[in-house]
């Protein structure tokens, strides 16, 4: 039998040259003295990764320790930024740990060995100092990201502020420009420039003391910015994307991006002029190198797992966690316009086509609205008590929503006016199909019912499955769902069960529509599987790399079956389903 599944979104794109696995990874520094990358683990404590290929070690010390950031003295000694103060390491063993302040969130040390720590209180910890300063109020709030070049500090805080201090000049100045907490912040090497970055996504870059802002520049995908350092002649910058951006010290015109990470990136390590670590989310170490890419992988711009997918003739809309709401062209993975981010409205869950122009969501507050392509909300309804699950256009006048509140609820598809409500699960409604007038709603409580959403008693319950139910089709003839319990079940309109298979032993997180009598599973550890019913006979498998998230299917005016599947790092895959070469499908 030959698989009727194929790929035809582009690969992913990968700019990196090595990679290394680890545990996850709670703050990371490049140690000089042992030319290592040394990172903290949750689990493992710190763990030096030397560069020549040799052996890592490991000191078994603040493992399971709230650790903000790491920093090495040029004396070899390891500096640890927690909640429970500033340590002093030189040795594996805990005899070696030495407190040297309270509370601090951030830690730098330049080449000579001066040291400067952000507390929670706002203040810069800079201990024996030859200026005779031990610390100094800088913020009003929390120090979130610190560096500094020998006399000048350079920091960042929760007040959006970033503070410039020269210890010869005795001399602190606060610059406001963020509209939002500082999280990034570096300065070059003559310490003649500033660089900071925010929650906001802004970079902006500062000249001197006097606080003349040179440029300002926003990364594409959006804050936190995670991590900013000066290599060559260019600044590295890191954000909300899983990328690596590459902005010109002068004017922080963007170039890149390096990818390969498929989770933030928390931070990034000049090794020599022409490398660079990284530490993932991901939890992993990744080595990149010039020359930068140019131009954005397809399907990139999501930070967070993709969790509605409507894919159409030529395009496709996506929304993610991360609040984005996007669109692309099918099959080939390119932006049709900017990341919208609608106003007042919490990350969108489910999505349905609404007009030419506007779309149907449902957000994780409890919101169903309608959205045009400029992303301006036209009409909005908060009727559900938590977050809104599934949605489906039943017909021209009507739509209906799932919420997590258990409620079936009936809407003119027009003006978003409510017509009814009704419950009949346990749990929440987390997927809906048509079944000519009718719903079918599948639980959390693990069993489904058909219904007539405008009232009435239930018409069929549907019961066997173990765990929540999270996908269901209807092929014209079949109800197919699809579980937490891995398994996908063929059922008669009654009720009556036909058929159950083992599809993913991690669970199954949708099912849909294809075509005929089959239908798609995707299950979280990336099993997609084509099904025909009603016995589940399979006839195409394909195994993604990721675990899977949102799910979306469409058959073009050609005949064309594209599915669009998103995974939980932000990822799209697209699908088509091959027609049968033994039948007219």
């Amino acid at each position: 039998m030959a698989d009727r599944l194929q790929i035809r979104s582009p690969e992913p794109r990968h700019d990196h040259h090595e990679s290394h696995p680890t545990g996850r990874i709670l703050a990371a520094a490049f140690d000089r003295t042992r030319n290592a990358i040394l990172r903290v683990e949750d689990r493992t404590g710190l763990v030096f990764h030397p560069l020549d290929g040799s052996p890592s070690t490991a000191w078994p010390l603040f493992t399971r320790t709230p650790v903000a950031q790491l920093a090495v003295h040029p004396d070899g000694s390891v500096w640890v930024a927690t909640t429970k103060g500033l340590y002093r390491v030189v040795g594996p063993d805990p005899d070696t740990v030495q407190r040297m302040a309270d509370t601090t969130l951030c830690v730098a040390i330049d080449s000579a060995g001066h040291i400067a720590a952000g507390t929670g209180q706002g203040a810069i910890w800079l201990g024996k100092n030859p200026s005779g300063i031990q610390a100094y109020a800088a913020h009003k709030s929390r120090v979130e990201a610190v560096d500094r070049r020998g006399p000048v500090i350079f920091s960042g805080g929760t007040d959006a502020r970033v503070v410039w201090a020269d210890l010869d000049a005795d001399k602190a100045v606060a610059f406001s420009g963020h509209v939002s907490e500082v999280t990034a912040v570096c300065l070059d090497a003559t310490a003649s420039r500033a660089f900071s970055g925010s929650k906001d996504g802004s970079v902006k870059a500062w000249t001197g003391i006097d606080g003349q802002m040179a440029w300002s520049t926003r990364l594409p995908g959006g804050g936190p910015v995670h991590h900013l350092v000066v290599w060559n002649d260019r600044l590295l910058a890191t954000g909300r994307d899983r990328s690596i951006w590459s902005l010109t010290l002068d004017k922080g015109q963007l170039s890149g991006p390096w990818v390969g990470h498929s989770r933030p990136v928390g931070g990034i390590f000049p090794v020599g002029p022409q490398t660079f670590w990284t530490w993932g989310r991901d939890r992993s170490l990744r080595r990149f190198a010039l020359p930068a890419p140019s131009g954005t992988p397809p399907f990139f711009g999501h930070s967070n797992g993709v969790r509605a997918v409507l894919i159409e003739e030529d395009h496709m809309w996506t929304a993610s966690r991360d609040g984005s709401l996007r669109q692309w062209q099918v099959p080939q993975g390119i932006p049709a316009g900017p990341a919208l981010q609608l106003a007042d409205i919490a990350a969108v869950q489910v999505l349905e086509r609404h007009g030419a122009d506007t779309l149907f969501f449902g957000s994780t507050d409890g919101t169903v609205g309608i959205v045009d392509t400029k992303g301006r909300v036209l009409h909005r309804q908060k009727l559900h008590e938590g977050p809104v699950t599934s949605l489906l256009r039943l017909h021209d006048s009507m739509l209906v929503s799932g919420g997590a509140d258990g409620m079936l609820r009936s809407w003119d598809a027009r003006r978003l006016n409510p017509l009814a409500a009704r419950s009949d699960h346990t749990n929440r409604v987390r997927c809906l199909a048509a079944v000519d007038d009718q719903v079918v709603t599948g639980s959390y409580d693990g069993t489904l019912a058909l219904v007539d959403p405008l009232g009435g008693p239930v018409q069929a319950r549907f019961e066997g499955h173990t765990k929540p139910v999270v996908g269901v089709a209807w092929t014209g003839a079949h109800l197919v769902s699809g579980s937490l319990d891995g398994t996908v079940r063929c059922w008669r309109p009654d009720g009556t069960l036909l058929h159950t298979v083992e599809a993913d032993a991690d669970g199954i997180v949708g099912v849909c529509h294809t075509h005929g009598a089959y239908v798609l599973a995707v299950g979280k550890s990336g099993h997609a599987t084509l099904w025909r019913t009603p016995d589940l006979q399979q006839e195409g498998h394909i195994k993604l790399p990721l675990p899977l998230d949102g799910l979306g299917c469409a058959t073009t005016t050609t005949g064309t079956v594209w599915v669009g599947i998103g995974d939980q790092r932000g990822g799209i895959t697209v699908l088509e389903v091959l027609p049968s070469a033994s039948t007219n499908e």
